[in-house]
């Protein structure tokens, strides 16, 4: 019975306060070392000022703050207020959108190899997710806390989960060659099911 609900557990996605720390981490190591994504974000901070630019300069900027809030959260047990909550919401929003639906589409055209079905299962998560919270639209808990819920990582969960990505990324991208859709795809399966797994086979052992 419990091996059955961990496999569950490995098998439904996961977004919690983890999830986010973990996408910070995956989003800061694919701009910083892909050169495309970075200078194409740089490009667009970059365009002259006017009310698209400003549009977007608001947008990045409440990306990245969210982003920041989403790393440093797990280290401060705390309340989150309402305005952090929305913060993050901002910065999660995007990822879902490009890991569940940009990455899996982008890998069908300009990827090659069998690592890309990583990207085909991150679609099937976020098509996972969407269903979830459609089927419970009249319960107001499950909205407030399925991106927000306080799982309470310890520290050392938090570390290993750190390296882990850490270690994931480098080996898929300079080992294996892979793209950075399929890097990126690979880590955020990890963020969104396996740490979890992982978390319940440790706290059922």
């Amino acid at each position: 019975m419990g091996l059955s609900v961990d496999l569950k557990k490995l098998i439904l996605p996961t977004y919690n306060e983890t999830t986010l720390f973990h996408w910070s981490i995956i989003f800061a190591l694919v701009f910083f070392f892909n050169v495309d994504v970075g200078s194409e974000i740089l490009f667009l901070i970059q365009i002259p000022v006017d009310i698209r630019s400003l549009a977007i300069y608001c947008f990045f900027f409440c990306f990245f703050l969210g982003m920041f809030l989403s790393f440093a959260n797990v280290f401060f047990k705390r309340k989150i207020s309402v305005i952090e909550k929305y913060l993050m919401f901002f910065f999660a929003v995007p990822l879902i959108f490009i890991v569940g639906i940009f990455i899996p589409f982008e890998a069908v055209f300009n990827t090659e190899g069998y690592y890309k079905i990583f990207a085909y299962w991150n679609l099937i998560n976020i098509a996972i997710f969407a269903l979830y919270l459609k089927g419970n639209q009249g319960n107001p808990d499950v909205h407030e806390h399925v991106i927000f819920d306080d799982c309470q990582a310890s520290y050392l969960q938090i570390i290993i989960g750190l390296l882990a990505i850490i270690f994931l990324f480098f080996y898929s991208r300079n080992v294996l060659n892979n793209s950075w859709v399929v890097t990126m795809s690979i880590c955020s399966l990890y963020a969104t099911n396996v740490n979890n797994f992982i978390t319940n086979l440790r706290s059922n052992s």
